[in-house]
């Protein structure tokens, strides 16, 4: 329950049970990225506000965002300017996008994989 006696909006308990172990939760290891980028995420995902603004991000690109997504497709609408994106290969991207992100999966991620992130860019002609 919330603190006014009302069921608590579920966004706000997952943002609760990540806080009570965030290490827990999204796991990672140190190895796999430099130490010092790893002491910044793991702080940051010590934060209870980063942590809600992760969760509210992530629900945004499942619903709204995607919705958004979907009408500027149906309306032919496009980015004018060059655009490089890149996830980590086991990431669920292209399963949401389709088949026009299949083409620029790194390693593990961008934190995981930096040798990769520069590659892509080099390749693409990214600075």
């Amino acid at each position: 329950m919330g603190a006014q006696g009302r069921p608590e909006p579920a966004r706000h308990r997952r943002s609760r049970r990540i806080n009570r172990d965030p290490d827990a939760w999204y796991g990672g290891q140190p190895h796999h990225c430099a130490d010092e980028v790893f002491s910044d995420y793991r702080a940051a995902r010590r934060d209870p506000k980063v942590v809600h603004a992760m969760c509210e991000d992530y629900r945004a690109g499942l619903t709204i965002d995607r919705r958004d997504d979907e009408a500027d497709k149906a309306a032919g609408r496009k980015l004018g300017c060059p655009v490089l994106v890149a996830w980590g290969r086991h990431d669920d991207l292209p399963d949401l996008y389709g088949r026009s992100l299949d083409r620029a999966g790194c390693g593990g991620g961008h934190a995981e994989s930096p040798s990769e992130v520069l590659q892509l860019r080099v390749a693409t002609g990214r600075r």
